[in-house]
């Protein structure tokens, strides 16, 4: 069986993948695949494996790499909204970007505007209905160049929209691991071995 990991930005997602690696091993990609697509192996107590198919973030999503609808059966980390929007702030605040990107009140790395980051956001995604993820994503990547986009892509571009509900894993700073091995044995029937 293969599953797709979809690899959100700012959702706790190098913790869930150092997990995931700890605990598979890495395969050759079949089929070439494209750049930020990984393969590994996860072993299971009560079966084989469960071939797991990293769609990372680097490169800034070229192409499908990061929507999560574009394979079944496949799972992202979901943070609350609040919470990856502040983590968000923190990250973008740290990039060097130029003042015609960024807005003036991000050009010197001041990270508490979150007034001005609101509007900033707000501007991107003028002419956007707010359930429109196409859109959104459309907007950041025609606005915003560089790989550093991705950090402000909603977090449902990376969920399945044939099965959202059963596609998430939840953040948890704590019990992300054990979050993880819970999904994977009631999804895939796999325990960790």
């Amino acid at each position: 069986e293969t599953i797709h990991y979809y690899r959100t930005p700012k959702t706790g997602s190098s913790a869930l993948l150092q997990h995931l690696v700890n605990a598979a091993r890495p395969m050759p990609c079949d089929r070439g695949c494209s750049e930020g697509v990984h393969v590994f192996d996860r072993d299971c107590a009560s079966r084989t494996r469960v071939r797991v198919v990293v769609h990372d973030h680097v490169g800034g999503c070229q192409g499908d790499v990061c929507n999560g609808s574009a394979s079944s059966p496949s799972f992202a980390v979901l943070r609350e909204p609040c919470e990856r929007f502040a983590s968000v702030l923190d990250q973008v605040s740290l990039l060097p970007m130029a003042p015609s990107e960024m807005g003036q009140s991000f050009a010197g790395g001041r990270h508490n505007d979150t007034a001005g980051f609101v509007k900033f956001v707000a501007g991107l995604l003028d002419g956007c209905a707010g359930d429109d993820i196409g859109c959104a994503v459309r907007h950041f990547n025609a606005k915003i160049k560089g790989d550093t986009r991705i950090f402000l892509y909603p977090q449902a571009y990376f969920i399945s929209a044939i099965q959202p509900a059963e596609s998430i894993v939840c953040y948890d700073h704590d019990r992300l691991g054990e979050r993880l091995d819970a999904f994977f044995n009631e999804r895939t029937k796999c325990q960790a071995a």
